[in-house]
């Protein structure tokens, strides 16, 4: 069976951060963006601590046989 790792741009995780903030339920937006809640909110943690300074990284997906 094979992983699949999902890397998201910087610009992604930006957008899903406000978009969150917005609307005040970490949840339903990662359900509609189909991302972990679990990644969604380390990235409101990153946000706020401004790790998103660098430049923007592109969508890589991994695979990786168990």
């Amino acid at each position: 069976m094979k992983r699949v790792r999902l890397t998201f741009s910087r610009e992604f995780k930006i957008k899903a951060v406000e978009l969150s903030n917005q609307r005040g339920n970490v949840s339903s937006v990662a359900r509609e963006l189909n991302i972990k809640r679990d990644s969604l909110k380390r990235w409101k943690v990153d946000y706020a601590d401004g790790k998103f300074s660098a430049p923007d990284s592109v969508v890589k997906i991994k695979s990786k046989e168990e």
